[in-house]
């Protein structure tokens, strides 16, 4: 067993190795903070969304700007789409699951805010339908997912693939990006 937490341990780091040496991948990056900063600026808010694992890191990233990362500042204006259980159910009992992210999206969005959507196969229907109407309401929208990026690589404005294929490898990559994403905006907006 000591062997495969070894092995698992040096997947990691290697995935987390080539972020790190990944040119295009830090550009993107960088182009990601400024927009969520310029949002944040202007008075917009940031919503973010994904399915299990990925729906606890969205709310691990909103907690960072709405409490704090390492500074004590004013909250920043994030949410998560999927709200409390009575929301969540009532929308997939009436609409459809696949309905739960628009539906947030549409009672929450306008124009001048981002929404984030986590997903590692870039397929989930309700990610689809968040990304479609993010386009109807001038909503701007980035993607963290997976190496292969999935259906909604192609519906989002901004797609950052995470450099793997494994779920579990691809969620460490966006967990690392909630807090490159979190420290610098923090840093930049308040100094």
């Amino acid at each position: 067993m000591k062997n495969q937490i070894q092995s698992i341990f040096q997947e990691a780091v290697t995935v987390q190795s080539k972020i790190s040496e990944d040119s295009l991948l830090i550009e993107q990056l960088e182009q990601c903070i400024q927009k969520i900063t310029d949002c944040f600026r202007k008075g917009g808010k940031l919503l973010v969304c994904g399915n299990g694992g990925s729906a606890g890191q969205a709310e691990h990233l909103v907690a960072e700007f709405t409490g704090r990362f390492k500074k004590d500042r004013p909250p920043l204006d994030a949410a998560t789409l999927f709200g409390p259980p009575s929301q969540l159910t009532a929308i997939a009992n009436d609409y459809g699951y696949h309905q739960i992210f628009r539906r947030a999206l549409m009672a929450a969005g306008k124009p001048g805010d981002i929404l984030l959507c986590l997903t590692t196969s870039g397929n989930s229907e309700n990610i689809l339908e968040a990304l479609a109407q993010s386009g109807e309401m001038g909503v701007y929208s980035i993607l963290w997912t997976g190496a292969k990026g999935g259906r909604a690589a192609d519906m989002s404005d901004m797609t950052i693939r995470a450099p793997h294929s494994d779920t579990a490898r691809i969620q460490e990559c966006h967990l690392i990006f909630c807090h490159i994403v979190c420290e610098l905006i923090e840093r930049d907006i308040f100094g």
